[in-house]
């Protein structure tokens, strides 16, 4: 049982990928696009749960795409804390969302001893919604961090 692997067969970070591809085209300006991510895995021998939100975010002003991500979810606003996955043309896919979510999913399965206990565990893996927000990314490369800017229209 690896938690890596059933994320993989579900293919999450495609899913991910393919709907900014579709939903959130390049160049578009002012604009913020968030996904709220849950997962949760349950071993139901020992009552044990790790239950994990968090929030990619992603920023297209032009023919390059940040990727960030904001740890336990929430809302996005000027004072969110947002940690700098990748900012490439192309390759924010693998070193942006994919990347990320194999490391989501390697820190809850060393919550589980599967050689010890071989556990039951059931995953759950759910988008919690997809969100375009007015405003721009001051982006911080050396600190890799950035910041909201929200537009007055929100």
């Amino acid at each position: 049982m690896s938690f890596r692997k059933d994320l993989t067969q579900i293919d999450l970070a495609k899913a991910i990928n393919q709907t900014v591809e579709n939903l959130f085209l390049r160049w578009t300006k002012d604009k913020v696009l968030t996904v709220q991510i849950q997962t949760t895995a349950n071993d139901f021998d020992s009552d044990k749960k790790v239950f994990k939100t968090y929030m990619l975010i992603f920023y297209r002003p032009m023919n390059y795409t940040f990727v960030g991500v904001i740890d336990g979810g929430g809302e996005l606003d000027e004072h969110s804390d947002i940690e700098y996955l990748s900012y490439h043309d192309s390759c924010w896919r693998y070193d942006g969302t994919e990347h990320y979510i194999q490391k989501m999913a390697d820190t809850i399965e060393k919550e589980f001893d599967f050689e010890k206990d071989k556990p039951y565990v059931r995953n759950c893996f759910g988008l919690n919604g997809y969100k375009i927000l007015n405003g721009n990314l001051n982006i911080d490369s050396n600190k890799r961090t950035a910041k909201f800017v929200p537009s007055i229209n929100n």
